[in-house]
């Protein structure tokens, strides 16, 4: 996360806000489930459901 902070146009080309905005869905997805009682292997699952919103699409060619 602090990576992203850092180098928010490798996370999104809509910079740090799209960056802020990332972090905090992220922690309110973790909160959630922990509060669901979700075992570790669900809140993996749930995370990495986030990884569209921080992942720069390639240019194709």
């Amino acid at each position: 996360m602090v990576a992203m902070f850092e180098q928010p146009l490798r996370c999104s080309p809509a910079g740090r806000t799209h960056v802020e905005f990332v972090i905090g869905l992220f922690f309110q997805v973790v909160v959630r489930e922990f509060a669901r009682g979700a075992e570790i292997d669900i809140l993996r699952s749930r995370v990495l459901m986030l990884a569209p919103f921080v992942e720069t699409p390639t240019a194709r060619t």
